[in-house]
């Protein structure tokens, strides 16, 4: 029992603890009976118990997490009242069976110890910042199958995860936390890219999560943007000019009291690259991609993105006060002026090298492009995929505010 990362999975009580506690019975017949009767008889003052709350303490302090937050917030006489309960019934430390069955014992022992605490402390006050609604806590066949429910269905998932592969949660939670950044960078970017008012035919480079990158914390504070391998450069220096843009905007917009001052972040100094890399879907314009790059992907993955649209110049006609215009342009006036010298860079199978090989662009996207229903599942540890994944809806009411370096890709 202690104050647990997101990331932290603990170990699960080994068969010689169970079978030393249910041999022990020392609840009796019914641990919520004695359980409830225990509270009258614990000591919240010993040794044991104190040390415990000290530790709970630094260990809130150490995470900084949302969960560790709400445990500090809990009184002391409430969190000593816990671990007495506890230290009564014999439990070194709360980890149920979660591989066992929900009314074995030492199952039980735990459940009780769970509700019996919960409501207690819930009844002297010890929640209310938490705005829970007394009916729920008065149901106790709700409580059970709540308590149950997370014992059981996600604790088990996720130790079965961690038991198969050492480090599979956290890997997961590091995968949700990247896309969540990189789908709020996204509307960043198209929010600010829209407002500069240049054609719309350049509005897809902005509109996919998976085409923007995400960030390291760097020692001092600053966010060094990771590369992505597969980006032309002159994409990235776009979204930079994006970033730019969005700063001169924030000097003259109202800024919200609850909205931080927000780090700056500058590409990585090691210019090391992102470990989450998943290709875009095909409508995204061809020049997003670097052209060497593209041109070593395998000959099925081209393919599909023989009629994705071009909707920049070259990079260096896209400097200068006199080589503006393809910001404003048609597609059929751009691509007669800039697009086909762009085309030319991007190497595609033919015809008959797509026949022979069996390519078909319609029914093979599935190879690298997740489908609708996948990405709409929801993205927890144990349930994300690293291919792509877009559905995130991050709140960035947090840090919308302040300077950034210029270099915010």
């Amino acid at each position: 029992m202690g104050a647990l990362k997101a990331a932290m999975v603990p170990d699960p009580p080994t068969p010689a603890e169970i079978a030393a506690f249910e041999q022990n019975r020392a609840l009796g017949d019914d641990p919520h009976a004695t359980l409830k009767h225990s509270l009258t008889t614990i000591n919240t003052f010993s040794a044991d118990v104190l040390n415990r709350l000290r530790t709970l303490r630094h260990e809130c302090k150490a995470a900084g997490s949302d969960t560790a937050s709400k445990i500090a917030q809990i009184p002391d006489d409430k969190i000593k009242m816990m671990f007495a309960c506890m230290q009564e019934v014999g439990l070194s430390r709360f980890c149920p069976d979660v591989f066992g069955t929900p009314t074995s014992y030492f199952n039980l022992v735990h459940e009780g110890l769970a509700l019996v605490t919960f409501t207690q402390v819930f009844s002297l006050g010890g929640y209310r910042f938490l705005g829970i609604t007394k009916d729920y806590v008065d149901n106790t066949l709700l409580m059970q199958k709540l308590y149950r429910s997370f014992v059981f269905g996600r604790m088990r998932e996720l130790m079965r995860k961690e038991a198969k592969k050492k480090g599979s949660v956290q890997e997961d939670l590091t995968y949700i936390k990247v896309y969540k950044e990189r789908h709020k960078k996204c509307e960043e970017h198209l929010k600010y890219h829209t407002l500069r008012g240049w054609h719309s035919r350049i509005k897809p480079l902005f509109d996919q999560t998976r085409c923007h990158s995400d960030h390291e914390d760097g020692p001092d504070g600053t966010y060094y943007i990771l590369t992505m391998p597969l980006r032309s450069s002159k994409v990235t220096k776009l979204y930079y000019a994006t970033d730019d843009y969005r700063v001169e905007c924030k000097k003259y917009e109202a800024r919200t009291r609850s909205q931080r001052r927000r780090a700056p972040r500058v590409p990585h100094p090691e210019k090391k690259e992102t470990n989450f890399i998943g290709l875009p879907k095909p409508s995204i314009p061809l020049d997003w991609f670097d052209p060497v790059e593209f041109n070593k992907l395998p000959m099925h993955i081209r393919a599909k993105y023989r009629d994705s649209p071009v909707v920049l110049p070259l990079e260096e006609k896209m400097q200068g006060p006199r080589q503006d215009d393809w910001k404003t342009m048609g597609p059929k006036k751009f691509m007669k002026k800039y697009g086909k010298e762009v085309r030319d860079q991007y190497e595609f199978p033919t015809e008959e090298e797509m026949k022979v090989a069996g390519i078909n662009t319609d029914t093979d996207s599935d190879s690298f492009e997740e489908t609708d229903d996948e990405e709409s599942k929801d993205e927890e540890p144990g349930g994300g995929n690293r291919s792509g994944g877009e559905d995130f809806v991050p709140n960035d009411d947090s840090d919308d505010g302040g300077e950034g370096s210029g270099m915010e890709e």
